[in-house]
């Protein structure tokens, strides 16, 4: 007896078109990790490309998102008065704000420099907002150029009050368009200060959230259930488990039957 006599499809309907259902989302979903990434590698590939050049210093200093990711050293004078909030920003399962200083090149008093000094937690009391002493001298601020992505996941847009600190929910254009006056608006990008800086709070930059290495292994999970779900259609449409199962018996006999 062989395979092809005694192979039957014996189709389960139900089975069936749940597999029709998930195998395409569990393939789609594999790509769109490998894709992701991709994404990040590209991401940290830049990184190490422009982190290669020279840090930015105040002769050469301009407010350009080609300038995203490139080390900074500049001579600064902070406001003293006047700092943002970045609002709903999480740390270790703590929700809290990043301090934007707002700050002007030393030799020049032009266009605002923001500057993330990094995390503070927030209070139980949501309407006190933290109070953060500004530099009072020309300090030396080094970090990178950081330039975020539109986030929509943010779902509450900034409202400015008009007082100090502002509260803001995201860094972009509507924000800057609101605190600040046209002639002194600066892009919705901020210098990320060096962690190891005075100046610094808690700042523990991450430029992706998660390894390539963690998409790559998502892809195998979401490819692996695709293969699962082969198999489970096969089995279950067929009579595929009773001609291993009979197939297993014979080879088992045969064994016993040369040992004999």
């Amino acid at each position: 007896m062989n395979f092809s006599s005694h192979f039957l499809w014996q189709l389960n309907w139900k089975i069936l078109l749940f597999v029709a259902v998930f195998l395409p989302l569990t393939v789609v979903l594999g790509f769109w990790q490998l894709d992701r990434a991709e994404q990040k590698r590209e991401i940290l590939a830049a990184q190490l490309s422009q982190q290669s050049l020279p840090a930015i210093e105040n002769h050469n200093w301009r407010q350009d998102p080609e300038n995203h990711l490139r080390a900074v050293n500049l001579s600064l004078n902070f406001d003293a008065e006047r700092y943002m909030l970045l609002a709903n920003r999480m740390r270790n399962g703590r929700v809290g704000y990043e301090v934007l200083g707002i700050a002007y090149l030393s030799d020049d008093e032009g266009m605002p420099v923001l500057v993330n000094r990094g995390w503070v937690q927030a209070s139980l009391d949501r309407s006190e907002l933290p109070e953060i002493s500004q530099p009072q001298e020309t300090s030396r601020v080094a970090g990178y150029y950081y330039c975020p992505q539109p986030n929509s996941m943010i779902s509450q847009s900034t409202e400015y009050s008009g007082e100090w600190p502002a509260l803001v929910y995201d860094l972009d254009q509507e924000a800057v368009d609101q605190i600040f006056e046209p002639a002194q608006r600066p892009l919705p990008c901020e210098v990320r200060i060096d962690s190891a800086s005075p100046l610094a709070l808690l700042a523990e930059w991450e430029i992706v959230n998660q390894k390539v290495e963690t998409h790559i292994g998502y892809a195998v999970q979401w490819f692996s259930m695709a293969i699962a779900l082969i198999i489970l259609a096969l089995f279950s449409n067929s009579n595929l488990a009773v001609f291993f199962r009979r197939s297993d018996a014979r080879t088992t006999n045969s064994g016993s039957s040369k040992n004999e």
